[in-house]
């Protein structure tokens, strides 16, 4: 997980890349999911995988995907995960 990498390697030399690949994530995956009405409530650096060869950043663990429109409590979820 991104977590892990960057616990164990240096960030400096490669933040542009993983700083790109997420605006990427985001962009491709984040923002047409919520535009949609679904949030994804369990996004931090656990639930993203990134590849240590080319950097490449990929969103994990989607179970706690919701439809926004919905009448489950958001800030209930939010709460609980604190």
């Amino acid at each position: 997980d991104l977590g892990e990498y960057l616990s164990k390697n240096e960030l400096a030399d490669n933040f542009i890349k993983i700083n790109n690949s997420l605006i990427d994530v985001i962009n491709n995956a984040v923002v047409p999911y919520n535009k949609n009405g679904l949030v994804h409530l369990d996004l931090k650096a656990q639930n993203l995988l990134i590849n240590s060869e080319n950097l490449n950043c990929k969103i994990i663990d989607w179970g706690l995907l919701v439809n926004s429109e919905s009448k489950i409590n958001i800030r209930y979820f939010k709460t609980q995960l604190n």
